[in-house]
């Protein structure tokens, strides 16, 4: 930590210890962690050839540190911290269960670990009664079309993380690009996010090819690294939300050319082996807290928090 960083953080923690003696209602604060039983993100999830395990952990133990973390300051200022996980049951009507959740536990936020569906349906019908976070979702819906005027978004947006992608292939000279997608929505809305930050920073997207999973003998022309991957070009951008089919490029395309996107180089909002920021510290103690490495929803709910 560094000295500007310390006192700056003290300044805010005076200002908030002045703030709290005039104001009692802020001797707790309650933050509400809500999830859905059954959500599919989490799903145990198996590639086609059954040897890849992609499941992913529920982000509730980052926001658990950011309370732990939390109460180091509230110790210093009175302020007590609590976290209020609530799951809604499979076939649950989100919006009024927070509703319901609101009205009794009145939490100063609201961190949304729900289908993008739901995380629409409550922010259109509660997003003026309280702060909310988005931690996962990075579509432009969210964003523009269902833009709600109290919901933060913490994760970064797909066009965030591929304007980011675009800059480094633009400073590494690598301006000629293949692109490999398949026929799924998700993989589609992340090509199309590629090919405009593409646009907007001279890069040129020589093609691009549809890949499909598996090993059909008919469908060598869309299943083989090697005949997808012919031609010339300085580096290969996949879009693989499963990264069942991405796993397999890299060191394996005809040319030997870079891999970006779902394998290789990604950019992310978070990285366990991060060594700036202060970022060393909290993936320590994320690690022993969860016995696991901080993932980048993880980092979001840390943050919201």
């Amino acid at each position: 930590m560094t000295s500007s960083f310390r006192w700056r953080l003290l300044a805010i923690v005076l200002m908030f210890i002045f703030s709290a003696g005039n104001a009692s209602a802020q001797e707790r604060v309650n933050i509400a962690y809500i999830d859905r039983a059954g959500d599919p993100f989490y799903a145990p999830r198996e590639s086609y050839g059954g040897i890849y395990d992609a499941t992913r952990q529920p982000a509730v133990q980052g926001a658990e540190l950011g309370i732990k973390d939390a109460k180091v300051i509230g110790r210093a200022v009175a302020v007590g911290f609590e976290l209020i996980r609530a799951t809604i049951e499979e076939t649950g009507d989100a919006p009024d269960f927070v509703r319901k959740l609101i009205e009794r536990d009145k939490p100063s936020a609201v961190i949304l670990d729900l289908p993008e569906p739901d995380v629409v349906a409550v922010a259109a019908a509660l997003g003026r009664s309280v702060a909310m976070f988005n931690i996962r979702h990075r579509g432009p819906a969210l964003r523009q079309q269902a833009c709600a005027t109290s919901l933060f978004h913490v994760i970064p947006s797909a066009t965030m993380s591929s304007d980011a992608l675009a800059q480094y292939l633009k400073v590494m000279n690598w301006e000629n690009i293949l692109v490999l997608t398949s026929e799924s929505t998700a993989d589609r809305a992340e090509t199309a996010a590629f090919e405009a930050s593409a646009r907007k920073f001279g890069i040129t997207v020589s093609e691009v090819r549809t890949y499909v999973h598996g090993s059909d003998p008919r469908q060598r022309d869309q299943n083989s690294v090697r005949l997808l991957t012919g031609g010339d070009y300085d580096a290969v951008f996949v879009a693989d939300e499963t990264r069942e089919f991405a796993r397999l490029l890299p060191y394996r395309t005809l040319i030997p050319r870079p891999v970006v996107g779902g394998a290789g180089l990604a950019a992310l909002a978070w990285h366990p082996q991060w060594e700036r920021n202060g970022a060393p510290q909290l993936n320590r103690r994320f690690f022993k807290y969860a016995k696991r490495t901080m993932t980048e929803e993880d980092w979001a709910a840390w943050v919201a928090v």
